[in-house]
């Protein structure tokens, strides 16, 4: 029997859930929008739009969505030097594939990001 294991690398692999909200709280707050960081946590692993549409509701300017999430994008980029790994997550890739797991990374990550 074939098995395989699938891991999404951004907040699974990596630890970085934290550091997207600290970043998407940073570019809400340049924009002038008063959102909670915690608000934020709980929406973190939304794609971009949604979070947005959840923290700012439906009837926001969308037009405003590319700047916040460029905002987003280039504050989190100056953290790609510096993002941790979930400590461990090597080494279960690792067994898991010694034990014939087919092992899959996905991501919804460019590929700047996945690269580092």
């Amino acid at each position: 029997m074939d098995r395989a294991a699938l891991f999404d690398v951004d907040g699974t692999l990596a630890d970085t859930n934290h550091l997207h909200g600290v970043c998407w709280w940073e570019a809400l707050r340049q924009a002038g929008h008063d959102v909670s960081v915690h608000a934020i946590h709980r929406a973190t692993g939304l794609p971009g739009e949604d979070l947005l549409a959840h923290l700012l509701g439906d009837g926001r300017d969308t037009g405003e969505d590319d700047v916040l999430s460029t905002a987003h994008d280039t504050l989190y980029g100056t953290f790609f030097d510096r993002l941790p790994r979930i400590e461990a997550a090597d080494e279960l890739l690792r067994t898991l594939d010694r034990r014939g797991w087919r092992v899959v990374l996905v991501t919804s990550a460019g590929s700047e990001e996945l690269g580092r």
